[in-house]
């Protein structure tokens, strides 16, 4: 997949055909509260056509799940067996939660590792400021997993010193482009990225300006430096969740 290509492909203009597409299920579901938003939020319509531009194109024949933990289960199922498994963005733990319950099935013996400050976002995304998602109380992991607790530029350099295996399945929900770029670089520095691993991007599209930001643009950009070979395993029907897989290469 030629990143480049799949940017500009996402940064055209607005087809009259993806505006039809929306108002007329609009105009079937009576949404009141979506037409709300889209006379409130003109960029959120817009968001929502290139989704569905790209859901129709770029992601045209592979499978879309009508639910996340659907979406998840799949991913967790496809992914390099034997490495780690990591969420990176755990807010109060509902995925993590979930993940954790696919990896013991799959392997009773894997640990599923949560990475989060509990501190919020550190920059301004989709309308939202700094510190917005901050959680007061932590939540409770799972039996089979553990929580990394810190931003992530402290936390996953010694945690990877202490962790030599490389990535089986990692849940990108950073939302901002910063983290996600850190996450990517930081784990191909450390050559953990590798053939077979599966990456789960929950705010990949669906939002505001998501074609030239957050983990969209992180990923695009790491798979054009790094030239690495990736799939699109699934996506969420009606969201901007997407899971990609590592083809070949080395990943780093």
């Amino acid at each position: 997949m030629d990143g480049r290509s799949e940017r500009r492909r996402n940064g055209r203009r607005t087809g009259a055909s993806c505006a039809f597409r929306l108002v007329e299920g609009l105009l079937r579901s009576r949404d009141r509260h979506l037409a709300w938003r889209l006379r409130r939020f003109p960029g959120d319509f817009r968001a929502a056509c290139r989704t569905d531009d790209f859901h129709t194109t770029v992601l045209r024949g592979v499978p879309g799940h009508s639910t996340r933990s659907e979406l998840l289960r799949a991913s967790v199922a496809a992914s390099l067996p034997g490495g780690l498994y990591l969420e990176f963005g755990v807010f109060r733990g509902a995925s993590l939660a979930l993940i954790a319950g696919m990896v013991e099935l799959r392997d009773p013996r894997a640990r599923l590792y949560g990475f989060d400050s509990f501190q919020g976002l550190t920059e301004a995304w989709n309308g939202g400021e700094t510190g917005a998602f901050r959680v007061s109380d932590r939540p409770r992991a799972p039996p089979n997993a553990d929580l990394v607790v810190g931003p992530f530029q402290q936390t996953l350099v010694p945690f990877l010193a202490e962790h030599g295996e490389p990535v089986s399945f990692l849940h990108v929900d950073s939302d901002t482009y910063s983290s996600a770029a850190f996450v990517l670089s930081t784990l191909s520095e450390a050559n953990r990225l590798r053939q077979g691993a599966v990456i789960v991007f929950d705010e990949y599209a669906n939002h505001r300006g998501w074609w030239n930001d957050g983990e969209f643009l992180a990923f695009q950009q790491w798979v054009e430096r790094r030239a690495v070979p990736f799939e699109y395993l699934g996506y969420l029907a009606g969201a901007g969740t997407v899971a990609v897989k590592l083809t070949a290469g080395r990943g780093a």
